[in-house]
């Protein structure tokens, strides 16, 4: 069950245990490409997931793939934004053991993290014409 961001604010807002997670995903033109994004909110270390959609399905694979590759004493919990990609969080929680946290409206600005790496890949990312 995804709990909500408010819970785990002094944690993750303050940044103070290494093991909480941001995730987002990137989509290339038109949809046809997206690859996801998990940055550790104390050291902003950002890895990337392979996404072969932007399915839910899609990102319980990718995520999961890169969850598990991470010691589970760094794995403590992940915030996402409402996005129909997380449809199955609690597919991931059972299959990384990570606890997921939905971000509600009302805390918005967690997310400004995810943001600076995200604008950095891409406006770094080459264009290639299909």
């Amino acid at each position: 069950m995804a709990g909500c961001i408010l819970d785990i604010l002094n944690v993750g807002q303050e940044r103070l245990v290494p093991g909480h997670w941001e995730g987002d995903l990137i989509k290339g033109k038109g949809n046809r490409t997206s690859v996801g994004t998990i940055m550790e909110r104390t050291t902003l270390f950002t890895v990337l997931a392979k996404m072969e959609s932007a399915t839910a399905a899609s990102a319980v694979n990718g995520f999961s793939h890169v969850l598990n590759r991470i010691e589970g004493q760094k794995r403590l919990s992940m915030t996402y934004d409402q996005g129909r990609e997380m449809a199955r969080h609690a597919e991931l929680t059972r299959n990384t053991g990570i606890k997921y946290t939905l971000l509600t409206h009302t805390a918005r600005g967690s997310m400004v993290l995810m943001k600076i790496p995200m604008d950095y890949l891409g406006s770094t990312c080459q264009k290639v014409k299909t």
